[in-house]
């Protein structure tokens, strides 16, 4: 006689197989990008846009970005039923502690349904070029 654990492993391995390998990659809760451009003297904003879409159930959505060094230099936090699904935003930090370069958005989808599940997006990436 077999375990209920392991009549529902087996059972969770055949939902798992039976979902098409694309609803199972991270570009399939959302993305992000932004433009390539040239860094700003100072301190600035840069915008990026996000797009969530998340299964039933309120949503959040947070991002990170991180410099060429893949250090975090900002942060972004998104909220349903607040915030759209689609949107705008922008980092902001300063170049004093910033080097030009390729920077890389991560992003982290959480959906608080009655099974709470997480998921990371694809990383997008930009590069921030020096002032001229």
């Amino acid at each position: 006689m077999r375990s209920p654990r392991i009549a529902l492993l087996a059972a969770a391995l055949v939902v798992l197989a039976s979902v098409p390998a694309q609803a199972q990659t991270p570009h399939s809760w959302g993305h992000t990008g932004a433009p390539d451009r040239t860094l700003k003297s100072g301190c600035g904003s840069y915008n990026y846009h996000y797009q969530v879409k998340p299964p039933p159930g309120d949503w959040m959505l947070e991002t990170f970005l991180l410099d060429p060094n893949k250090k975090q230099v900002a942060s972004g936090f998104f909220l349903s039923p607040a915030d759209p699904k689609k949107g705008q935003s922008s980092f902001a930090f300063c170049t004093l502690n910033t080097v030009p370069g390729k920077f890389t958005i991560k992003a982290k989808v959480t959906v608080t349904n009655p099974n709470g599940r997480r998921r990371w997006l694809e990383p997008s990436t930009f590069r921030l070029r020096a002032p001229a």
